[in-house]
């Protein structure tokens, strides 16, 4: 039930170790009163048999799937200093590899496989330049645009929705008229609520 040499339950420990999947770890051992380096042990164990599960590990010389949407993004490892890059499969909403650095040169170096960025032949790569168009208002793309944009939320639902949610509210803002505003309002508010885009919840 423990394990060896263990003072806690293996479900208690899945259970921290799914908490800090979701949340910082500081934040995860305040309620259980547990210490900080407990929670990420338990987090290392939860990633480690999520791994073995998906047929995956920690072997670097295996070589990277090939998701359609490829989500790249940098994060610090510690406060304004040593930034690594994350690359992630947005369709299937799963990290595929975190590289050490943040240039082009060391990530390509640092990716199984010699994964090349910005010279994939199969899927697309969604960068800041993709961005933009679901940042950029509707009737501001070209008809090039907006097909490239479509094809992008058919494949990613969840981005399409929080687009088109962001539409309806800038329609709102534009066309409402004084007896009707606050209805309107609510109503947007209420379909935000029942949508799974959290962050759109959590502006709210």
């Amino acid at each position: 039930m423990c394990g060896w040499r263990r003072r806690t339950t293996r479900r208690f420990r899945q259970h921290i170790g799914h908490q800090a999947l979701k949340q910082p770890l500081s934040d995860v051992g305040t309620q259980p009163h547990v210490g900080s380096r407990f929670v990420q042990t338990c987090f290392q164990m939860v990633l480690e048999e999520e791994l073995r599960a998906q047929g995956c590990g920690e072997d670097e010389t295996v070589a990277l799937a090939s998701p359609r949407f490829l989500g790249i993004d940098e994060f610090a490892r510690r406060k304004g200093h040593v930034h690594d890059t994350i690359l992630c499969d947005l369709e299937h909403a799963s990290v595929l590899e975190v590289s050490e650095g943040r240039t082009q040169e060391a990530v390509c170096m640092d990716s199984k496989n010699g994964l090349k960025l910005g010279s994939k032949k199969e899927g697309m790569i969604l960068r800041h330049r993709k961005q933009r168009l679901f940042l950029r208002a509707k009737e501001e793309l070209t008809e090039e645009e907006e097909q490239e944009r479509s094809q992008i939320g058919r494949r990613l639902p969840l981005l399409e929705h929080a687009w088109q949610m962001k539409e309806s509210l800038r329609d709102w803002y534009a066309t409402a008229m004084q007896e009707t505003a606050i209805e309107q309002l609510e109503e947007w508010i209420d379909q935000v609520k029942a949508s799974a885009c959290d962050p759109l919840k959590k502006a709210l």
